[in-house]
């Protein structure tokens, strides 16, 4: 057995090692480390028009104020819905992907989605 000492070597470094991004970590990039903020799988449709589709993960931030037009997680008894956002005058509206208004009473805003994560099909 011979014994190989620093200068041989049994390859080559690439040289596309040099131009490669480090690695993404989504846990960091999403904020998932961060208190109050969850993935939440979507199940139904109703909001494709808003790029959201059946099967993705919305980042929700349950600190994040309510904001007109973005989209929201709302529980309304025991339903989790998720909604687009309205406010008229100093009252908010929730409204659902099949357009139907839910009165700011009778569902509670949980949380603003911040993000978006398609698995690949």
């Amino acid at each position: 057995m011979r014994n190989m000492n620093k200068r041989e070597t049994t390859g080559f470094q690439s040289q596309v090692q040099d131009h490669m991004a480090p690695v993404i970590d989504l846990g960091t990039t999403l904020s998932l480390d961060r208190p109050g903020v969850y993935p939440v799988r979507v199940e139904g449709g109703g909001f494709e028009d808003r790029g959201v589709r059946n099967g993705d993960i919305l980042i929700v931030n349950t600190a994040a104020a309510p904001t007109h037009g973005k989209l929201a997680i709302a529980l309304s008894g025991s339903s989790t819905l998720l909604v687009k956002l309205e406010k008229l005058g100093r009252q908010w509206r929730m409204r659902r992907g099949d357009g139907f208004a839910i009165a700011g009473g009778a569902a509670e805003i949980w949380g603003v989605v911040t993000g978006l994560v398609r698995e690949a099909a």
